[in-house]
Parts: structure tokens; C-alpha cells; sequence
């Protein structure tokens, strides 16, 4: 699994399946209300094998904490943000 952060100068890379399923423990089964005010803060990508086989576009700011997943680089469903998940770009935001 790997983050691209637009802003930030840092990335992410979890390569153990403890990381990524804590990382996946972030993804909550609601669907988000989506704003269009909202702005991504970066990509996550999922790999197999070196393919990705799942993307999302990540939104993290007051109001905007959920996954966009794409397919075919197209907006496709999203997840809230479990506060697992919330605290975990959290803890990447105060250390950056």
C-alpha cells in the first residue's frame, strides 16, 4: 500500500499485512455525504504483485474525511473514514 500526498513532503509505504489491515480498519462501510467543496489531500494505492488493483483519492480536512474509490481512474463509491482512520491522518499531520 502506498499514499501520495499532493501538499505534504512525505509519502506512505505499509508493506506488512498488519500495517494495511490497520490501514483498511480506517475504511468505514458508510457512504459519505460527499461536498464538492472538498479538495483530496492525496492518493492510496493498493498493490498486488506490483498491480494496483484498488485506488482512492483521500479527503481529510473539517467535514471531508472519506475514500473516493476510482475505476478506470474515475470516481466510482466512496467510504467514510472510521475514526481509526481519522486519527491515523492525524497522527501523519501533526508529525509533518
Amino acid at each position: 500500500m502506498d499514499v501520495v500526498f499532493y501538499q505534504l513532503p512525505v509519502s506512505l509505504n505499509q508493506s506488512t499485512m498488519e500495517q494495511i489491515r490497520s490501514t483498511i480498519m480506517g475504511i468505514g462501510e458508510e457512504v459519505p455525504a460527499i461536498d464538492p467543496a472538498c479538495q483530496s489531500i492525496g492518493h492510496i494505492f493498493f498493490q498486488v504483485d506490483g498491480d494496483n488493483v484498488e485506488t482512492a483519492e483521500i479527503f481529510f480536512q473539517q467535514g471531508c474525511t472519506f475514500y473516493l474509490w476510482l475505476e478506470d481512474e474515475q470516481p466510482a463509491y466512496a467510504n467514510q473514514m472510521t475514526e481509526a482512520g481519522v486519527n491515523f491522518y492525524n497522527n501523519i499531520m501533526q508529525q509533518v
